[in-house]
């Protein structure tokens, strides 16, 4: 009905009867019996006149017609090949440029977290100092989970330096409570001293005392000694008193 070469046309050119006298027309009629009579979409590969083409086929709706758009493989094959130049360009660009954003978005993910890296160190080295003008303590802004990091390092620094705080005082408070006890101890044993040399001087006084009363009932014993002979003596006294009375009284009368 239609077709670039208009004498095709007007001559009725049948390529289904022509394939019967010329096999290169083959591959276009079967393709044309098997598939575009039967109202198939499709493509397909045929020679014609030497030429190698490609075919795209649908029918047309409501009609008994089928639309058949050829083109010369080289062509196809050319405007595919600067497709595909063209897609490959595309795809570097845009590993390219992907790479670039990754970089970027590595950048900023990887800076913080070197960053508090570097302060978890510090506080690793018993470097308890939060420095409010490092790279860190921009962080402290931030809504994300790198500044909720960063705040609860700053809260762990600032609790960490309450209880070094604490353990000093702490430490203050015993070593005063020991030097009160030493000087405590020192008192008590200055005082055991004194008491044992108290005890000491008690015995000995003791000693002594015991010894002068033990001297003091030998003296008694000596006492009794010599009042019992006193009596004696006195006893013999009184007889010898009598006898000179006696002699007396003889002596007068």
């Amino acid at each position: 009905i239609a077709h670039t070469n208009i004498d095709l046309v007007k001559n009725q050119s049948n390529e289904i009867e022509n394939a019967k006298s010329n096999s290169s027309l083959k591959e276009l009629a079967d393709m044309m019996q098997n598939h575009m009579i039967k109202g198939e979409t499709g493509n397909g590969a045929y020679t014609y006149n030497g030429v190698q083409k490609m075919a795209g086929y649908a029918p047309v709706k409501n009609t008994p017609w089928v639309m058949i758009i050829t083109m010369e493989r080289k062509e196809v094959i050319d405007n595919v090949n600067s497709l595909i130049i063209i897609l490959v360009f595309l795809i570097l660009g845009t590993l390219v440029v992907g790479a670039l954003i990754t970089l970027k978005i590595s950048s900023m993910v990887s800076e913080p977290f070197t960053e508090l890296s570097k302060v978890i160190g510090k506080i690793a080295d018993y470097d308890l100092r939060f420095d409010t003008n490092s790279k860190a303590a921009n962080y402290l802004k931030r809504k994300d989970e790198i500044g909720k990091m960063t705040n609860g390092i700053k809260v762990l620094e600032e609790s960490l330096n309450e209880i070094v705080k604490q353990t000093k005082e702490s430490s203050a408070k015993v070593t005063e409570a020991a030097d009160h006890i030493s000087l405590t101890s020192s008192q008590s044993a200055t005082s055991s001293e004194e008491v044992a040399k108290a005890v000491t001087e008690i015995a000995n006084s003791s000693s002594e005392q015991a010894q002068s009363t033990e001297n003091g009932v030998v003296n008694i014993k000596e006492m009794e000694e010599l009042l019992d002979k006193t009596q004696l003596h006195i006893s013999e006294l009184n007889k010898n008193a009598g006898n000179i009375n006696a002699v007396l009284f003889i002596i007068l009368y």
